[in-house]
């Protein structure tokens, strides 16, 4: 079923050849710090993944951009694109359903626009899926490592952690993130 709050800006004709993984980008207001060289070198390098960049009702000209990248690279690029914010989880809810109703991919995730996992590590963790086929997912944890510097407010780290202890007890895993 159709959500008719939502518009597409997609060149569906030119993404003809099955890929055999899609990764949902979720993009809110990114005009000015969209990676755009690094998703299109992705794009061009990678035929057999389908990006698909979710323009979730951004207020700046983010959806310029998308357009702009899907014309560099229109048989793996897909721009999808909300009329009205819904925050990063619908937008990625929509993304994927966007996926399963109008293309055939084996694989199917998500990235955040800033790249913090670039998509060249999340295509390791699909083939690794594929490699182990008796898992349902596979799911990706920035850890602290030696030289990173990951920047969190104090407030947000207590927060954070306070939900994960919840998550931890009532689920009884040790899944850290």
């Amino acid at each position: 079923m159709k959500n008719p709050t939502i518009t597409q800006s997609l060149a569906m004709q030119a993404i003809v050849t099955p890929k055999n993984y899609a990764i949902i980008v979720p993009c809110y207001n990114e005009e000015k710090r969209f990676p755009f060289s690094e998703f299109l070198l992705f794009a061009k390098t990678h035929q057999d993944v389908l990006l698909c960049f979710v323009n979730d009702g951004s207020t700046d000209e983010t959806l310029s951009v998308l357009n702009g990248i899907q014309a560099e690279c229109p048989e793996t690029i897909s721009v999808y694109s909300l009329k009205q914010n819904g925050g990063k989880a619908e937008a990625v809810r929509q993304g994927m359903l966007h996926m399963y109703e109008n293309f055939n991919v084996e694989s199917l995730g998500f990235l955040d626009a800033d790249l913090a996992t670039k998509p060249d590590e999340w295509l390791k963790m699909a083939k690794y899926k594929e490699q182990y086929s008796q898992y349902g997912a596979i799911i990706g944890s920035r850890i602290q490592r030696l030289g990173a510097n990951i920047n969190r407010d104090d407030s947000r780290s207590l927060f954070s952690n306070i939900v994960k202890r919840f998550i931890h007890i009532i689920l009884k895993t040790t899944f850290q993130d």
